[in-house]
């Protein structure tokens, strides 16, 4: 292995945790969207923007292995 796949190799893997980091931002943010911070939701609204936000990082993850870069 030379010099330039490691280089290739740590450039990767920053690139994949710095993307990670900024997908799960995103979708955290969409998921509180339209919300003001001190505003409680129902249990039952709260269980659903769980079970949207599970369905979209799932989403997410599996377009993750697809996409190359």
């Amino acid at each position: 292995m030379n010099v330039n796949q490691l280089i290739n190799m740590a450039l990767r893997i920053f690139a994949r945790k710095a993307m990670n980091k900024g997908v799960n931002a995103g979708v955290k943010r969409m998921a509180a969207r339209g919300k003001t911070p001190g505003q409680p939701a129902s249990p039952a609204q709260q269980r659903a923007a769980r079970e949207t936000q599970r369905k979209a990082q799932q989403g997410l993850n599996i377009a993750r292995r697809f996409t190359k870069f």
